[in-house]
């Protein structure tokens, strides 16, 4: 049964990556990952990292959540083999809205804030060319503060969503439900 966490027991991360351009026909591949925490930001650099991601989001506290913007459409998929074995992995119309590695929780935070981060006004703007194969490693600076900017900007609006919040919501309608509870009872 999972626990109901609280705030102040918790600290957050935001995870992101950069994929080859999407085009017809093709599967974007991450060749760059970012993980931002209160008190550091991390990337790696090159196809095939996602090991290395893994055992990163493991050494962070236990207590620690991660979320990733529609992680549980993209992102999380790329860490399918690193999934804690015998962890029940939950999953919102087709979405993973959370699973676990190495002990770590990962969430989606689409289903907090149902929209995309460019919406919010918290993200910056690139030119998709300069993240083809042929193209990235000259535009390796410009990716990577991208990516920074990206995974704060995520950070920041989790963080403010959940100041608002005693318990950790999982989905928007719940975090309504709770507020809409506690007007009720005052």
């Amino acid at each position: 049964m999972a626990r109901s966490l609280q705030r102040g027991q918790v600290s957050i991360a935001a995870l992101d990556c950069e994929t080859d351009p999407f085009k017809r026909g093709r599967v974007p591949h991450p060749f760059a990952w970012g993980l931002q925490t209160s008190e550091s930001f991390r990337t790696w650099w090159g196809v095939g990292r996602e090991a290395e991601v893994c055992e990163a989001i493991a050494q962070l506290p236990q207590e620690t959540l991660i979320f990733a913007h529609n992680g549980g459409r993209f992102d999380f998929h790329y860490f399918v083999p690193w999934f804690d074995p015998g962890e029940s992995l939950m999953l919102i119309r087709g979405r993973i809205a959370r699973c676990r590695i190495g002990g770590r929780e990962l969430r989606d935070s689409w289903l907090l804030i149902p929209e995309p981060l460019a919406a919010t006004g918290e993200k910056s703007s690139i030119d998709y060319a300069k993240m083809e194969a042929g193209e990235r490693e000259k535009h390796r600076e410009e990716i990577t503060s991208y990516l920074r900017q990206d995974c704060a900007a995520l950070y920041a609006l989790i963080e403010a969503f959940l100041a608002e919040h005693a318990r950790l919501p999982l989905t928007l309608p719940t975090a309504a439900l709770a507020r809409w509870l506690e007007l009720e009872s005052e």
